[in-house]
């Protein structure tokens, strides 16, 4: 009986490790987190902002957090800005689109693969007093289905990105701005 949990496991060990391997296909390396699990390693910490200034655009933005937070949604989406003239694909190699519009301060992409599918969109507002308001939004449509929003506000004297709305904080009500 010992061994036979053990084959099981190491059955179920390879399954999510193919199952990872195919997911990770465009991914960097380091990035760890995924849709499902980045939920729960978001903490209520500064993220700071090498080379910020007054005004940091969507991508330096993006490039922080995922620093902070590597996601493969957002670092294939980041691989794409390294071409300062990408803007938009109406068709990835999954079948989704992958949006970067620096001017306007939005940024997204959908990776339509079944049910290993997920979804990320972000949007830069630029706020009166100087600072920026980053929203993110994470969504995986099924297996389980997940759709969480984070919101971050850009302080360009302290060049960081602090929390005002994450996950855990989603869940108890908002905290204010």
């Amino acid at each position: 009986m010992k061994h036979l949990c053990i084959i099981a496991a190491a059955i179920l060990l390879a399954c999510c490790q193919a199952k990872a391997s195919s997911e990770t296909m465009n991914m960097t390396e380091g990035d760890t987190l995924y849709t499902w699990n980045l939920q729960e390693h978001i903490k209520d910490q500064p993220i700071s902002v090498p080379r910020g200034g007054d005004t940091p655009d969507i991508v330096t933005l993006l490039t922080a957090f995922n620093h902070a937070y590597p996601t493969g949604d957002l670092s294939y989406l980041l691989g794409l800005a390294n071409d300062p003239k990408f803007t938009r694909s109406e068709e990835n190699e999954y079948g989704g689109y992958d949006v970067i519009d620096r001017k306007n301060g939005y940024a997204g992409t959908d990776i339509t693969s079944g049910a290993d599918g997920s979804y990320m969109d972000a949007a830069l507002w630029r706020r009166n007093d100087g600072h920026r308001l980053l929203i993110l939004h994470f969504g995986q449509p099924t297996d389980p289905e997940i759709d969480f929003v984070l919101c971050y506000d850009y302080d360009p004297k302290t060049q960081q990105l602090q929390a005002i709305l994450y996950p855990a904080t989603a869940r108890q009500g908002h905290r204010g701005a």
